[in-house]
């Protein structure tokens, strides 16, 4: 059959109702929409990623006092004049999970490239070279 709507339109009955197995038609409802939980905002990032290259070397000696570091995004000697005398902490995990930090201070750049040399409170381990430090944009000079 067709029903007869508001308006003279007529449209047959099984566009308006569902074909169910029951010979009862559902009620039409709203959907409702879940509200999502509102997304906290992030706080700005306050470090750079840098990974510890290598240390501070001649031909035949090396000098553990001092680190090589290359800051990510930074590529001329100009750029790495921004981060002398910011903090500079290597993060690692001990056997029972702990997590420690040995903090540190960029010195000067080292060479055309980027790479600024920086001084640990007590010298990085060799198992660091490689790995990632974080450098912390502070303290500001701006």
């Amino acid at each position: 059959g067709r029903l007869l709507l508001g308006g003279g339109l007529s449209f047959p009955s099984s566009v308006i109702m569902s074909s169910s197995s029951s010979a009862a038609a559902k009620p039409v409802t709203k959907k409702t929409v879940k509200k999502t939980a509102s997304k906290k905002k992030s706080s700005p990032r306050l470090f750079v990623n840098a990974t510890h290259v290598s240390f501070k070397r001649s031909r035949h000696r090396t000098y553990h006092h001092t680190s090589l570091i290359k800051l990510e995004g930074v590529s001329s000697k100009h750029q790495a004049d921004f981060y002398v005398g910011k903090r500079i902490a290597y993060i690692y995990r001990v056997p029972s999970k702990e997590t420690r930090a040995i903090w540190g201070t960029i010195t000067r750049p080292h060479g055309n490239a980027g790479t600024v040399r920086a001084k640990f409170a007590t010298n990085l381990p060799a198992a660091s070279l490689g790995h990632a430090l974080r450098v912390m944009l502070y303290p500001s000079k701006i």
